[in-house]
């Protein structure tokens, strides 16, 4: 019975999926001494995994130790087998379902890998079987598109296999919330589903919310970064609104956070990223067109978010037409590629976009970033190659890199009569010289 094989972790988990959330489940899994099958059919990632390349995305399952990391490095390793042979599911019991779930042309939700995914699942799938969609989807997917397709088996969901929704709640570079620690919200097809999954998740993360279905439980993953989402187009368009009105948009932030209820902060940038709240409202809004409804104020917020690097690259036209130059005949270096603040991951970034914008305009753009070479078809060098001598630089990422590398001084040798355009309110002005044209995205 696969409640006491969970219970005796005896229970055979196979995590579909291994990237940056599949991979670390599966080492969890591992970790907590499931034998666990992590199947992918990227080699590349398969070989990264094998080889320790991608070790920074687990590190916070890790003791600080380095003796007892080894230790539990080998625990997982010993645990944990990846394969990219279909065969090698057959003996699961549990099937977690990671996959990718973009979007495609007109912003349309890209289901193809779960749907693959699911298909391949339904030929190894027996009785008893349990599966756990983690990848996002809009409500009513499971039952709607996942359940037919592991139903191909000839096994009925909630009475010969179980089924689950539990959406995955992974926060890259978070010292304060590990993935052991982040609660994790399970729904299923019948109490039965939930149930098994609940106690299967609680064998290794400290908090298990079951919910009463799985639609709720998909809602609640779309409800999260849509908040999100919204929030941040909020402080976007504040961001423009208050740099006409000479109103510096961060110390206000800073001043409504003063207030000990009923706010939350959130601050405006380049742009989102990622791999959830470019996405997340296109998978809802993509549902409501479906059933009839316009949720226009959800569209708008996310079509803010989504043209902020074209107003970042305004600001950049703006700030060097006072030194009487433009795009066109004006070098630049963009500092940060990445999504997000010292976290290798660069889907959805915006640095994208904006690079993209300015190699149409301009023969001279270099790119660095301490964590990645991908530089979207900007020239790369070191960080002082490309600062040297440049019209205009664009931070877009706030990396600690920076800061220990102390950023201000490098301008002030490099590129002294540069304009700089800062979209994280990084930089601190009274270190640059006078003769830096300092811009703040969202200041005065």
């Amino acid at each position: 019975m696969l409640e006491q094989k969970i219970k005796d972790k005896t229970a055979v988990v196979a995590v579909l999926g291994l990237g940056h959330v599949g991979y670390p489940i599966a080492s969890l899994f591992a970790k907590n001494g499931f034998l666990t099958i992590g199947y992918d059919i990227d080699s590349e990632r398969l070989r990264d995994i094998q080889q320790g390349a991608v070790i920074s995305e687990i590190i916070s399952l890790l003791p600080v130790n380095e003796i007892q990391r080894q230790k539990k490095l080998s625990e997982i390793a010993e645990n944990l087998r990846t394969s990219g042979e279909e065969e090698s599911l057959r003996e699961a019991d549990v099937f977690i379902v990671d996959v990718p779930t973009p979007l495609k042309e007109k912003d349309i939700p890209d289901l193809s890998f779960l749907e693959n995914t699911c298909r391949m699942i339904s030929r190894f799938l027996k009785k008893d079987s349990l599966v756990i969609i983690e990848s996002t989807i809009y409500p009513g997917a499971t039952e709607e598109i996942v359940k037919p397709l592991l139903e191909e088996s000839n096994l009925r969901a909630g009475d010969d296999f179980f089924l689950s929704f539990s959406p995955e709640r992974i926060d890259p570079g978070n010292k304060k919330w590990s993935l052991e620690s982040i609660p994790k919200i399970v729904g299923g097809i019948n109490k039965e589903s939930t149930d098994l999954a609940s106690l299967l998740f609680s064998q290794i993360i400290q908090k298990v919310i079951p919910v009463s279905s799985l639609k709720v439980a998909e809602a609640a993953k779309m409800l999260e970064n849509i908040f999100r989402s919204v929030n941040i187009a909020l402080v976007n368009d504040l961001s423009r609104l208050f740099e006409k009105m000479e109103i510096d948009v961060w110390e206000t932030i800073a001043a409504a956070s003063s207030k000990p209820f009923s706010f939350m902060a959130h601050y405006p940038g380049p742009g989102v990223g990622g791999h959830c709240i470019p996405k997340d409202p296109f998978y809802l809004l993509y549902k409501a067109r479906k059933i009839g409804l316009n949720v226009a104020f959800i569209e708008e917020a996310a079509s803010i978010n989504k043209n902020m690097p074209l107003y970042v690259i305004y600001l950049a036209e703006k700030t060097l037409k006072i030194r009487n130059k433009n795009l066109n005949n004006s070098s630049f270096a963009v500092l940060g590629v990445t999504y997000k603040n010292d976290v290798l991951d660069i889907r959805r970034t915006p640095a994208e976009a904006v690079i993209t914008e300015l190699t149409q305009t301009s023969k001279n753009v270099m790119a660095f970033d301490p964590l990645t070479t991908q530089t979207f078809g900007a020239k790369t060098g070191s960080l002082e190659e490309t600062i040297r001598d440049k019209d205009c630089i664009i931070l877009l990422v706030n990396h600690s890199y920076f800061r220990e590398k102390n950023i201000e001084e490098k301008i002030n040798n490099l590129a002294p009569n540069c304009c700089f355009i800062d979209t994280k309110n990084f930089i601190i002005p009274s270190k640059l010289k006078k003769s830096v044209l300092y811009k703040c995205l969202g200041k005065p």
